[in-house]
């Protein structure tokens, strides 16, 4: 079976350029074809904004770029377009436009000297910073709106269903029946119609549900064991090691997906929560950076 590798941001950036060296050769001995995550590449290059980030973030989106094919870096789609594309058989009209400016900053990155300025392209770095920013604060707003004052109208942080142990018990049985993850499947259904204006079907269509879970119960499992922190354990979603919890979910999609010529997608990352929810829906898919680097050989 032939593989692909997709490595998340942390990934990059863990990595040294001489080790990503050894890794680019092992990959292409063993046929394993590295693509990036668009999102991702959106936010290395968001980290090009601000001087706290710029080195890091240049270093890392350069880091991928050499990875993935340099200037004309291969790109897997992200899960919006995987959704419309197998539910209703086109892509949001868009995204061809977004990778396409997404790999005009790439091209820039990657014929630039390594010290050279990047000035011209700051502009479109800060629209993109300040675009994940408030996609962040958006997503974090609608769980709380929509789980932890749902179960908790009065609520006023983010752990108010982990101190109210009747509220968190019915939550709980929610996410244990998987009535949760149906409607994290369903509002996928409605967002794939939107996103390429078609009416929304209503009733969502179970079996429209069952299809999405069949493909893609992995990601939607793993937006569950997020909702389950903020219900067991009060994870504040705002805070700054959860407040990309919403790329985390765009990106597990890639993982155990399949790509050009039939190859199969293995997600590299060493973030926890994507091992513990990978372990408890047997997704293989999904391996740790040390853990690659041994299968190829590679020392850590």
């Amino acid at each position: 079976m032939p593989f692909a590798s997709v490595f998340d941001t942390n990934a990059y950036q863990a990595l040294s350029p001489a080790k990503l060296t050894e890794v680019v050769a092992e990959e292409r001995r063993v046929d394993i074809l590295p693509f990036a995550d668009p999102w991702v590449m959106i936010e290395l290059i968001g980290k090009l904004a601000h001087p706290d980030t710029h080195r890091h973030g240049r270093a890392a989106l350069r880091k991928m770029l050499d990875h993935c094919g340099g200037e004309s870096p291969r790109m897997v789609v992200d899960c919006e377009e995987q959704i419309c594309t197998l539910l209703v058989g086109t892509a949001p009209p868009y995204h061809a436009q977004t990778r396409a400016a997404i790999g005009r900053i790439a091209q820039r990155v990657a014929g630039a000297d390594r010290a050279g300025s990047l000035e011209d392209i700051l502009p479109v770095a800060r629209q993109l910073h300040d675009h994940l920013k408030r996609v962040e604060t958006e997503r974090a707003q609608m769980v709380f709106e929509s789980v932890v004052r749902v179960a908790v109208p009065t609520a006023d942080s983010w752990d108010a269903i982990a101190r109210a142990p009747a509220q968190r018990t019915q939550v709980v049985e929610a996410l244990d029946s998987g009535a949760v993850l149906r409607a994290l499947a369903a509002s996928e259904v409605r967002r794939a119609h939107l996103a390429v204006r078609l009416p929304v079907p209503d009733p969502i269509p179970e079996l429209m549900i069952d299809f999405l879970l069949r493909h893609f119960r992995y990601p939607f499992e793993l937006e569950c064991a997020t909702i389950r922190g903020v219900v067991e354990r009060g994870w504040n979603l705002t805070t700054a090691g959860r407040r990309n919890a919403v790329w985390d979910a765009q990106i597990a999609f890639d993982a155990g997906q399949t790509v050009e010529g039939d190859r199969t997608i293995i997600l590299v990352t060493d973030d926890a929560l994507f091992h513990d929810v990978a372990a408890a829906t047997s997704q293989s898919g999904v391996q740790r950076l040390t853990q690659y680097l041994h299968a190829l050989g590679v020392a850590a």
